[in-house]
């Protein structure tokens, strides 16, 4: 999937018990071959009931440089779960990931 002359790609996507939210982490790749910039993001979206219904704006969850491997699960029908193997010894301040919060009516934690 292109974005603003960037290519995106999706690396796990789940979607809520009930098909109310989908939540997506992707691989970004801007720029050339050999001066590209590579981030990881994770987001979290409403799915609208109808296709003339207005869905609200996706919450980004994570935000990261680098390739990294990042994946969501849902563990409850609003208990969103961003999962971040090894990422202490890859950033120890956790910069680039929010802390445990809400978004709308989901529980968002990260492990």
């Amino acid at each position: 999937m292109r974005h603003s002359g960037c290519e995106d790609e999706v690396i796990s996507r789940a979607l809520s018990s009930d098909g109310k939210y989908e939540a997506f982490a992707y691989h970004r790749t801007c720029g050339r071959e050999g001066s590209e910039r590579l981030s990881t993001y994770a987001l979290v979206k409403e799915v609208p009931p109808h296709w003339w219904s207005s869905a609200t704006d996706p919450r980004h969850l994570a935000d990261l440089e680098g390739h990294r491997s990042l994946s969501v699960k849902w563990e409850g029908l609003r208990q969103l779960v961003i999962v971040t193997p090894n990422l202490k010894e890859v950033d120890p301040e956790r910069k680039g990931l929010a802390q445990d919060t809400f978004w709308n009516d989901v529980q968002i934690h990260y492990e």
